[in-house]
């Protein structure tokens, strides 16, 4: 019998998470599987690119498949995100990652723009 889901995140698809309070972090997740109608279980991967391009400021790219040593996996609920693309709670206090597409035409990801302070 086949479960029939209700979002349409699949596997290897990549979520992004921007939080942060005087300064934007970015992290990326990867869902690596599909838990029954409604939730997905992700991982944290880390960049494929991470330049700075002024000062403790830059950007960054996602890695597919290249999971963080320390990651674990976690479990979420799919959630209905803006523009209709879908979107997971990642910590508790209210970070959401939401999906982050490749560009069609190339296949590559936009870069994020992320800060930090001293």
């Amino acid at each position: 019998m086949t479960i029939s889901k209700t979002h349409s995140l699949n596997v290897g698809d990549i979520l992004r998470a921007s939080w942060g309070y005087d300064q934007t972090n970015i992290d990326y997740f990867q869902v690596t599987a599909l838990v029954g109608k409604s939730m997905v279980e992700v991982r944290e991967i880390g960049y494929a690119t991470r330049n700075e391009d002024a000062y403790m400021q830059g950007t960054c790219t996602p890695a597919p498949g290249n999971f963080l040593e320390n990651a674990k996996p976690l479990r979420r609920k799919v959630l209905p995100g803006y523009n209709g693309d879908p979107s997971i709670k990642i910590f508790h206090w209210g970070c959401y990652a939401r999906l982050h597409k490749p560009d069609p035409a190339t296949g590559n990801f936009t870069e994020s723009r992320w800060t930090a302070y001293a």
